[in-house]
């Protein structure tokens, strides 16, 4: 089974659904189906990191006349299934005659029920003032909780056309809307992309992940994307080889939901040796430490300063604790190394970064130690250095892959340039240059190993704090260090993992109100769940 789907442009999409669908309007339709109902399944559930649902779910359609529009009255049937009193808007750009028969023929699904509402079409109103009195009158005093954006598909090609170009500053400027879902494509957006698209929270990509919503300067537009995969749409059968992107699916995380085999012991899931911690940064070491326990590896070593070690051992007795000779400012010796290639010699990967301390000393034994290091490496945070990279080309065992996990500064500051946007060719040509994989932490987080790319759909906003990078780091050194034949299968399984269990914390608290260690116990939530 594939764990990545091939990211396509809206042209190879247009001609991929097109070699499908064959002009086949039922066979349309139940791909409309099949796109609706997920589309309503995905937004109900992402609704939940702002608060629980309302019964009276007050919902705004921006409606074209395409299959966009088709698959939003399709969710709005299922959104029916869920809410007690759903109020629907729907907000035509034309009359109803013009929409498409299939797109007719969704709305006929929902146009009777009660709370079905239509504003009059945007091309009857002259100006946005009267568009936004409109909007205005329907939002009442409570506004919308969720806007549907089915008004153009990846058919578009720029500029925005009137009237569907007023309309969309008009509720791009409309602040009473809680949650803002594009389908497939914020309006505005393409293979040729308009400045003014609308403003999507989250974008869900359905059945195809077009390459546009991947494109650094669509990033703010398009919001948090989601893919949602269609079985109609048969992307297993796309070529994957003749795509240097692609996105990363659910599916690669289920070799971790399966029974481990009975007769094992803890050297049947490996040993992670992690070098971190200072006196000043005990904390994210600490973190990484329980991740990579929580990753199912069988042994940790956890190297570290010994007034750290010496703390950490009683918060984490699962791990054997390394005290190291430190210096006068509580970072690692460089007179520990002998002791920590002593302590390697057993290990089948290591860490190195969190909380790690900018010190020269420390930084410079990493420097002696990285070239002999011949296992999988993950270096975060602290470890993340130019001098650090270039000590590694010396390797002389070039299967086992040097991981980083860079968050945008920490990559600027790798490759020296502090206008690198993380687009994806200087990505390639960064990893292939320094010969490693690198999980560039983003929205989304993309994973390339110099020939692709695959990104990550999960995680969000509410990573953005302190700790959740290390916490990825010891997810990622430990299930390394368990051993695979497709190393860069692994780390995407980590990535996908970390982020799962970031949504699933976000839609159970929020994302504002919890701590960065509430992440771990839904790591297990996410291998427990159906």
């Amino acid at each position: 089974m594939n764990y990545t789907h091939s990211v396509l442009s809206c042209s190879e999409s247009k001609a991929w659904e097109s070699s499908l669908f064959e002009g086949n309007e039922e066979k349309e339709w139940a791909a409309m189906q099949q796109a609706g109902k997920a589309l309503a399944q995905a937004i109900l559930k992402d609704f939940h990191e702002i608060r629980p649902l309302p019964q009276n779910l007050k919902v705004l359609v921006l409606a074209g006349k395409g299959h966009n529009t088709g698959d939003a009255f399709i969710a709005v049937e299922e959104i029916f299934k869920h809410c007690l009193a759903p109020q629907i808007i729907i907000f035509p750009v034309e009359e109803r005659g013009s929409m498409k028969p299939n797109t007719k023929r969704a709305l006929a699904c929902i146009e009777n029920h009660d709370g079905v509402k239509f504003l009059p079409s945007a091309s009857t109103l002259e100006t946005q003032e009267a568009m936004l009195l409109e909007l205005t009158k329907a939002g009442n005093t409570i506004g919308f909780h969720i806007c549907l954006d089915g008004l153009i598909g990846m058919q578009f090609t720029a500029p925005l056309r009137e009237p569907v170009k007023s309309l969309i500053e008009v509720v791009n400027k409309y602040e009473a809307i809680d949650f803002r879902a594009a389908i497939d494509l914020p309006s505005g957006i393409g293979d040729q992309s308009d400045k003014g698209a609308f403003q999507a929270d989250f974008t869900y990509a359905t059945g195809i992940f077009k390459a546009p919503l991947a494109e650094f300067e669509n990033r703010s537009k398009a919001g948090r994307v989601r893919y949602l995969n269609l079985e109609m749409l048969k992307m297993d059968e796309v070529d994957t080889k003749a795509h240097s992107e692609s996105i990363l699916l659910e599916e690669v995380i289920k070799p971790l939901k399966k029974l481990r085999p009975a007769l094992c012991d803890k050297r049947s899931f490996g040993h992670l040796a992690i070098l971190s911690g200072s006196k000043r940064m005990p904390g994210a070491m600490l973190m990484s430490v329980k991740a990579a326990l929580r990753s199912g590896v069988g042994l940790v070593t956890a190297m570290a300063p010994a007034s750290v070690a010496h703390q950490l051992a009683f918060a984490v007795p699962e791990a054997m604790w390394v005290p190291l000779p430190e210096t006068k400012d509580g970072s690692i010796s460089v007179q520990s190394r002998n002791l920590i290639q002593e302590h390697l010699s057993s290990a089948t990967a290591f860490l190195s970064g969190p909380g790690l301390g900018s010190g020269p000393e420390s930084r410079s034994l990493l420097i002696q130690l990285i070239s002999h290091v011949n296992m999988p490496i993950v270096l975060d945070a602290d470890a993340l250095y130019p001098e650090v990279i270039k000590a590694s080309w010396a390797r002389s065992d070039s299967k086992n892959p040097l991981v980083i996990t860079p968050h945008l500064g920490e990559y600027r500051r790798l490759t020296n340039n502090p206008e690198n946007l993380g687009a994806t060719k200087d990505l390639l040509d960064y990893c292939r240059k320094n010969r490693l994989v690198s999980v560039l932490k983003g929205s989304p987080t993309k994973i390339c190993n110099g020939s692709d790319t695959t990104m990550s759909p999960f995680g969000g906003p509410v990573l953005a704090r302190g700790g959740s990078g290390d916490i990825l780091s010891g997810i990622v050194g430990g299930i390394l260090a368990k051993g695979s034949t497709d190393s860069f299968k692994s780390i995407c399984k980590a990535v996908a993992w970390h982020g799962l269990a970031a949504d699933m914390l976000a839609q159970e608290h929020g994302q504002i109100s919890i701590e960065t260690t509430m992440l771990l116990d839904y790591l297990q939530k996410v291998l427990r769940g159906s």
